[in-house]
């Protein structure tokens, strides 16, 4: 199967919701198996997202300790960060070529989940009667499920474009 990195991204969101599941053992696998295969690209995405940002951000000028306790606040060097985002010379140039590692296609392997099969996902749940567990059917957030899009099949079993 072919996917984007912004692709594999959203699926290494939403997969983990899916595994909380009680899923049939081959889908598990699979599943499994994915997540694993697409971690190491994540890994490898990380690693240029942050050659990106080295490349790209204003760096501090000088070290700079916080006068209470000593601690190294400001590393000379080190990318400036304000309210927990990098800062840029050129914002839109990071974003351009941040945009580009996203279009970058990898293939993976992998078997391919329907939507049916999806839906057809059993979870517990306590019955407010009897307090029993009881086998309900999942349902899963609508952002869970956007981030799978690439790897839920079209009804007729096939990769979506």
């Amino acid at each position: 199967m072919k996917l984007t990195l912004g692709d594999a991204r959203g699926i290494t969101m939403g997969l983990p919701e899916v595994m909380k599941e009680k899923i049939p053992t081959k889908m598990a696998y699979w599943l499994s198996r994915t997540l694993r295969e697409l971690g190491n690209h994540m890994q490898d995405m990380e690693k240029a997202r942050e050659k990106l940002v080295d490349t790209l951000a204003t760096k501090y000028t000088k070290d700079k300790k916080d006068p209470k306790t000593g601690r190294l606040i400001e590393e000379k060097g080190k990318p400036v960060s304000k309210n927990n985002q990098y800062v840029f010379k050129d914002r839109k140039k990071f974003e351009e070529e941040f945009k580009k590692l996203t279009e970058v296609e990898i293939e993976i392997k992998y078997n391919g989940i329907t939507l049916e099969e999806l839906e057809a996902i059993t979870g517990e749940q306590e019955c407010p009667e009897c307090k029993k567990k009881i086998a309900s059917q999942v349902t899963f957030k609508g952002m869970d499920v956007f981030n799978l899009g690439a790897l839920v099949l079209d009804p007729e079993g096939e990769e979506k474009k």
